[in-house]
């Protein structure tokens, strides 16, 4: 099932598998942490995947055991937008009663983190989307997960912390037995039940 959803996250047939599933040693499975890197040619492609995230929505909306509970793509004064089902087969969202957002044109924004979150049963997949990926400079990466690991920290979210340092370390070809060995304890299993706990809310 996990491959027939990650298959459906796809919009560019490039999508990979990240973070602390893709070593497959973990005992206890929470998340999928997804990417996908798309080569922008041509203006008129960013429509080509507006057409293509439509297609997510749509692929999701009709199961009984999937859920889509968060897409953000833009920003409107410094917080990003998060859109809805309506919101992204209409391919514009409305905020404030009278601006008007393009979800085209937040596919273009350098600066654009998008991102879908869903749920399936007990377990959660998110996926990043990288427009003009050659752009992509990898110190950025180090800093937005350095970044998430201060901010779980202070969140008092120590797993998801502990996760995304085992993220920066191999990016960095960097060991992360230790880290393995926690999240395969106790601990991780706890976590594990949590997170499932969580899905059924």
């Amino acid at each position: 099932m996990e491959k027939e959803i990650i298959n459906k996250l796809s919009i560019s047939n490039s999508i990979e598998l990240i973070g602390s599933n893709s070593i497959g040693k973990l005992k206890f499975t929470t998340d999928f942490d997804l990417q996908e890197y798309i080569s922008i040619n041509k203006l008129r492609d960013y429509q080509k995947y507006v057409r293509k995230i439509q297609q997510v929505f749509k692929s999701f909306q009709k199961s009984e055991t999937v859920f889509i509970t968060d897409f953000k793509s833009g920003y409107h004064n410094t917080q990003p937008v998060r859109w809805n089902y309506t919101d992204i087969i209409s391919g514009y969202k409305i905020i404030d009663n009278d601006i008007i957002i393009n979800l085209f044109d937040t596919l273009q924004l350098k600066s654009n983190k998008i991102k879908i979150d869903i749920i399936d049963k007990f377990v959660e997949f998110s996926c990043n989307y990288y427009f003009h990926s050659s752009d992509v400079d990898v110190t950025d990466i180090y800093k937005s997960l350095l970044l998430d690991v201060k901010n779980y920290y202070h969140a008092k979210k120590f797993m998801k912390m502990l996760k995304r340092l085992l993220s920066y370390r191999m990016i960095r070809n960097e060991s992360v037995d230790d880290i393995i060995v926690f999240l395969n304890s106790q601990a991780g299993f706890l976590y594990q039940l949590q997170q499932q706990l969580y899905c059924l809310l």
